[in-house]
């Protein structure tokens, strides 16, 4: 089944695109920004916008009530994943969020649930309250670099809950930094339309010299983004536990 790209928008003004033979909307779609792109679409043609990329297709939800609709109301047909080669070069393949829909994914789900779910999370409001102690601490004393303190604060945070990692101020271990590389690649790596082979699988292993298929030393860098957050908060944990047994 071809399960199409859902992305959510949110309305504002007005961009026309053009729908060309075989090639659909490829001239419209974003390299950044895509929430505005797809927010001016929405306001313009609706709040539900089907868009052909290469006979591949991406449908915009535009409004809360869509999305409603849609994704929580017919959950049983709109919750399966967009299954495509940027997963992979991105080095995001790992991750649950991504997987398709089906038995391995649930049990993941199911895992994380246990933890994570109404009641298991309070066991993490202490370490909540003390990380929003620090960064309104961090915010008195650097002001300018509010922006640099909440992504220190959003990493040692889920760094201190899931794997029980103390993030020192400056990061002297490199773990805030190993999130920080690996959200790169999610960030920019999922951009709907950014990246050629995101229609034209077969460019994922083309050489650097075809057209759209020069991205490859930016995907080298994001898979091993990747790798580190993987192995190595997992590394730490693994030698906590050999320590405490010895």
């Amino acid at each position: 089944m071809n399960t199409p790209l859902v992305v959510l928008a949110f309305a504002v003004p007005v961009l026309l695109y053009i729908s060309l033979p075989l090639l659909g909307n490829v001239v419209g779609m974003p390299k950044g920004k895509p929430w505005v792109v797809y927010r001016d679409l929405c306001a313009s043609y609706g709040p539900v916008v089907h868009l052909n990329i290469l006979g591949q297709s991406i449908v915009v939800l535009g409004d809360p009530r869509t999305i409603s609709e849609l994704l929580e109301k017919r959950s049983a047909h709109s919750s399966d994943r967009k299954q495509t080669p940027l997963v992979d070069l991105i080095g995001a393949s790992w991750n649950f969020t991504w997987m398709a829909y089906g038995t391995r994914w649930r049990r993941h789900r199911r895992a994380f649930w246990q933890y994570f779910n109404q009641n298991a999370v309070q066991s993490a409001h202490d370490t909540q309250r003390d990380a929003a102690r620090r960064f309104l601490g961090a915010v008195l004393d650097e002001p300018a670099r509010v922006e640099d303190h909440v992504k220190f604060t959003f990493a040692a945070t889920v760094l201190k809950v899931l794997y029980g990692i103390e993030v020192e101020a400056g990061d002297p271990d490199g773990y805030v930094a190993a999130v920080g590389a690996a959200l790169e690649g999610v960030s920019q790596g999922m951009v709907p339309g950014r990246f050629a082979v995101e229609y034209l699988p077969f460019l994922k292993t083309a050489p650097a010299w075809v057209p759209g298929s020069g991205e490859q030393r930016m995907f080298k860098k994001w898979q091993a983004a990747g790798d580190v957050l993987k192995q190595k908060p997992f590394g730490f944990v693994k030698r906590e536990m050999t320590n405490s047994q010895e």
